[in-house]
Parts: structure tokens; C-alpha cells; sequence
């Protein structure tokens, strides 16, 4: 019925905008008011600041249609669409816009199965979300997810994050973070450690055109706190040194990402920097160099299927609260057993090409392919050397909810001939 009802508007639309064709008053025509329907939650400031069509401006469709993709882009609507009427003023060539949206559900809990290949068990999690908090698209993201155990001691890892996009309908988006972790590590010649790892900070990114759109070119910064803490967990047992560090980071990049119902279109490139340096009290001099590139490809003859793109190298000046920065395996370099490989650089490459099954295009399929290894010094690089991961990959697209997509990647490491099996709530990239 509401499908039926959508295109009885459209039809309508498309009528009202052939008569004002007819009569010469297309160009001429002026947004004399602009209404918002199906935002129950959602406060009409939100919509307005991603759109460029304004009231008293010229009427212009391809620049509405663009106001409607950025609307779409924020993640938190099913779909959205306009309708054009004569204005309640009755005067010649104004119009009035209503733009409609359809809204996710916007707080969900999943619980979390993964297989883990290495220990051959399944390891449970719990992801919260909840999104659009106060209508004002803040974001409110909680993970508790347990990643095997040693000695009888599970790795457990909390992460806590809540964003404000456009802080008070600035161009300014403020992040804080918390993470908290707590394991066993045994490592080759130490001694098995009873490991406490936290990192709590802040992220602010302002996006270049104050009055544009959530796209485009951006830089950000940020300043936060490291610490890992060993005790020895055997009576007797040399305990680790213990580290921390304050860090700041700086990022500078370009995203323009369209989000579709069920897939995406767009890219996503940059740099950034993270460093104890020019912070007086830093224990260690340590600084990563990460450069990346998401590419988000939509086929123009079968728009539905996607080939994604992802590709980093990460250089890391200095050991990272006394251990190596890098590691591969597991969910990034599929196939291989968790954290295979590790280093102070890392090159990984991520490719995935992904159709719907016919019936529903909610559910995907498709082909992966991995590329990755990592070094001691950026000097060692050898692209020769990068170690292949084929695979297959299932997508589920929960249109309704906020950021939930499930997947499921089977993945075989040629080199080392593992496999294993990955299942998360989250697009790999």
C-alpha cells in the first residue's frame, strides 16, 4: 500500500512539475517553504543543515537531488524522497518542498558468535548501538566481546564510544572513546603475563566548507591516554615493565560515500599521524604513519553489485607501549590464524566483489581476496613477499536498524593453507 501511495505522489509531482514546464515558470520558480515528513524522532535542523536548497532560492533539481543523497548519506533513514506542491501563498511560481523520510530503527542489541579457527571454540560478544540519540543523530556504541583465553584467563575487551556529528549545526564533529582490555599474553623468552591494557582520549574533525554538506574534504585532531600494566601471572616470574603515553593525532582526508539501501557508492582517502612527540612527559618517543584508500564501486549495469576496495600501509617510527605496532591475521587478512604476522609496518590490500541473490537483494554473496604483510623497518618492504588470502563472503543487510550488516567471510590463507571462518555485525571496511 505505501508503495502504491509513493507512486501516486511521484505522479503527482511529476504532473505539477510539467505544468509549471508548460507554462514557462520552471526556471523562475522560487522554495517558498520546505516541510519535513516521517521524521517522528529526528529534529528538522538535522535534514536542513545537509541541505543546500534553501527557502527563497531558485528551485533546482539536480541540486535537490543532491540535498536528498546527502539526507540519505547520515545512515539513519530506510529511504527518502520529496513531492513538489504549489505554495499555500497561491502566488505564481513559488512552491512548496516536502521532503519524506522513512527512519531506521535507532537502539538494538546482537549478540556476537565468532569461531575462532586458532583455538577451535566459538567466542561470544555483545554490540549495543544505539543511534539518533535526542533526534539529534548522536551515537552511542558499546562492545563487550571475549577473543579465546590463556592459562585460564579470557581475553575480554570493552569499547565505548559516543559522537556528536556537527556539534550545535557547526562543521565540527567531537568524539570521545574509551577501550578496556584485559588478558594473558605469553610470548617468546618472557614470562606469561596477567596484561591490563586502557585508552580513553577525544577526536575532533572539522569538515573544510562550514555550510556544506557532511562530505568532502576534513581534518581532524586529538589527544589521549595509553597504558598497558603485566603482572607475572606464576608466584615467582619476572613481571613486564609497565607502559603508558600520551598521544595526539592528526588527520587530514577526503569522504564522499553515498549510502544506498543496500550497498554504498564513493570513496574514502587520507592520512594520519599519531605521536608522544612534542608532549613533555611522554615516556618514549613513538609515532604511526597510516595512509588508506576505501573505494565503494557500484557496477552501472547491475547497481546492486558492489566491488569494494581497500588499501593501507602504516609505518611506525619507535616500539608501541614496548611491543610491535602492527599485526595481520583474523578479520584483516583472512584466513590466517589472528595475529600471524607483526611488525612496525604493515602493507595490506582488501578486495571484495559482492551481487545480491535474486529474490531479496537484502542478501548478498560474492568473492574476497587479501594481500598483506608485515615488516620490521619500512627499508624491508617487499611487495614480492605479501601474502594472498582467497575466500568467499556473505552479506546480510539489515535495512531497518542503524549500522547493522551482518557478514560471514570464509577465508583460506594460500601461503600457510589455514582457514577460518569470521562472522561480525560490521562491514569489514
Amino acid at each position: 500500500m505505501g508503495s502504491v501511495t509513493a507512486i501516486k505522489h511521484r505522479l503527482l509531482c511529476a504532473v505539477f512539475v510539467i505544468l509549471m514546464m508548460f507554462c514557462g515558470q520552471l526556471l523562475a520558480s522560487i522554495v517558498t517553504q520546505i516541510e519535513f515528513v516521517g521524521n517522528e524522532k529526528t529534529r528538522d535542523y538535522i535534514l536542513k543543515q545537509e541541505m543546500q536548497t534553501k527557502i527563497g532560492n531558485e528551485l533546482d533539481m539536480a541540486l535537490l537531488k543532491d540535498d536528498l543523497q546527502a539526507i540519505m548519506n547520515l545512515g539513519i533513514f530506510r529511504d527518502v524522497d520529496y513531492y513538489l506542491y504549489a505554495a499555500d501563498d497561491n502566488v505564481q511560481g513559488h512552491v512548496k518542498l516536502i521532503v519524506v523520510v522513512r527512519e531506521k530503527y535507532y537502539m538494538v542489541v546482537i549478540p556476537e558468535i565468532r569461531f575462532d579457527e586458532a583455538d577451535k571454540a566459538f567466542r561470544l560478544g555483545i554490540l549495543g548501538y544505539w543511534d539518533n540519540i535526542f533526534g539529534s543523530n548522536q551515537r552511542l556504541h558499546l562492545k563487550t566481546r571475549e577473543f579465546g583465553g590463556i592459562l585460564g584467563v579470557d581475553d575480554i575487551r570493552h569499547e565505548l564510544t559516543y559522537e556528536i556529528p556537527r556539534l550545535y549545526g557547526s562543521a565540527f564533529n567531537f568524539t570521545v572513546f574509551g577501550h578496556l582490555r584485559e588478558a594473558a599474553i605469553v610470548e617468546a623468552n618472557v614470562d606469561a603475563q596477567a596484561r591490563k591494557e586502557k585508552k580513553y582520549g577525544f577526536d575532533v574533525l572539522r569538515w573544510r566548507h562550514l555550510k556544506n554538506r557532511s562530505s568532502g574534504w576534513y581534518m581532524g585532531a586529538g589527544l589521549y591516554h595509553e597504558e598497558r600494566n603485566n603482572e607475572a601471572l606464576v608466584a615467582g616470574d619476572v613481571s613486564e615493565p609497565d607502559y603508558q603515553g600520551k598521544f595526539w593525532g592528526l588527520r587530514v582526508g577526503y569522504k564522499k560515500v553515498d549510502e544506498y539501501l543496500f550497498n554504498r557508492r564513493g570513496k574514502d582517502f587520507g592520512y594520519t599521524i599519531d605521536t608522544t612527540r612534542l608532549l613533555f612527559d611522554a615516556e618514549q618517543n613513538h609515532t604511526k604513519h597510516l595512509l588508506f584508500y576505501k573505494g565503494y564501486y557500484r557496477l552501472k549495469s547491475s547497481p546492486l553489485n558492489n566491488l569494494n576496495a581497500r588499501v593501507e600501509l602504516g609505518v611506525s617510527e619507535g616500539e608501541y607501549l614496548g611491543d610491535t605496532e602492527f599485526y595481520l591475521g583474523g578479520s584483516e587478512l583472512r584466513g590466517y590464524i589472528k595475529n600471524y604476522y607483526s611488525g612496525n609496518v604493515r602493507v595490506l590490500m582488501n578486495l571484495e566483489y559482492l551481487k545480491p541473490f535474486t529474490n531479496n537483494p537484502s542478501y548478498r554473496y560474492g568473492m574476497l581476496f587479501d594481500l598483506g604483510n608485515t615488516y620490521d623497518s619500512f627499508d624491508e618492504i617487499e611487495l614480492a613477499h605479501l601474502h594472498p588470502a582467497i575466500g568467499v563472503a556473505f552479506r546480510w543487510k539489515l535495512a531497518a536498524f542503524v549500522n547493522v550488516n551482518l557478514r560471514m567471510d570464509i577465508g583460506y590463507a594460500i601461503d600457510t593453507g589455514d582457514s577460518n571462518v569470521l562472522i561480525n555485525s560490521r562491514h569489514l571496511f
